[in-house]
């Protein structure tokens, strides 16, 4: 199963008991989600920067790389959404699409 031949959707919600946490100057490592039927796992973490960085990787060696603002959150945190179809993988929080990576074919 990989990004490149399946379709798929994993969705969550992030936060911390630091309220300020999308605003400061911390790392923060979310982990990983429960990997999908396919084999699609998404790992989330907060850079120093203040950017969330998401990464999105399959059973094989295919991954997408989005490194993003954090939009406004709301009380339970924000909302991130990933969904692949043979090979376009897209980015959305809070419900909003935010960026779409094609990933290469195999050589």
């Amino acid at each position: 199963m990989s990004l490149r031949q399946d379709q798929g959707t994993i969705s969550f919600w992030i936060n911390n008991s630091n309220p300020g946490w999308p605003t400061d100057a911390n790392y923060y490592k979310f982990g990983a989600t429960p990997g999908s039927s396919d084999g699609v796992f998404v790992t989330t973490s907060k850079h120093t920067d203040k950017s969330l960085e998401v990464i999105v990787m399959d059973s094989t060696t295919a991954n997408a790389t989005f490194k993003e603002a954090i939009p406004q959150l709301v009380p339970k945190g924000l909302c991130i959404a990933v969904t692949w179809d043979r090979g376009t993988v897209k980015l959305y929080m809070q419900g909003q699409p935010i960026r779409t990576i094609v990933l290469k074919t195999n050589p």
